[in-house]
Parts: C-alpha cells; structure tokens; sequence
C-alpha cells in the first residue's frame, strides 16, 4: 500500500468507509505526539510505510481486504527476488 494514493484504493469493492489515516511522524518535537490522523484524507493523500487505515465495515469485509493487501504485498516482495 505505500505510495498508493487513496484514489487507487477501491474501498466501495470491499464495503468499506475509509474514515482516516494514523500516521507515525519522525522527529517531532513534543515526544508525546508522535501519531497524526487525517480525518477523511483527499483521493491524493499518499500512503506511507506504517500508516494504518481506520475504516469501518463488517468484520468479514475488513477481514477481505487485510486477506487482500497481504497478498498483494507478498507478490510485490517476491517478485523483487
């Protein structure tokens, strides 16, 4: 998912509402806040190593999509091999 753009994300496939990003900032100076969230991110907002999706749907369709990024992903790993 990184370097994605949320617009190449088809949540409505998978019966999903994106409500936000958590992202980790590097180097911030209050220690205490190390996690920003963007609420309801544009369709250019940029993923990024790390970030978690907060998103809402049924139990089976969020667990879809966690099959489908998984699987997605470990192509992508092996065909850098």
């Amino acid at each position: 998912m990184e370097n994605r753009k949320i617009s190449q994300i088809d949540f409505a496939k998978f019966k999903l509402i994106l409500l936000g990003v958590i992202r980790h900032i590097e180097n911030e100076i209050i220690p205490e806040q190390k996690r920003k969230f963007y609420f309801n991110p544009e369709d250019s907002f940029e993923l990024k190593a790390n970030d978690i999706l907060v998103i809402l749907g049924y139990n089976i369709s969020i667990n879809n999509f966690k099959s489908q990024v998984t699987e997605s992903t470990l192509s992508h790993v092996r065909k850098k091999r």
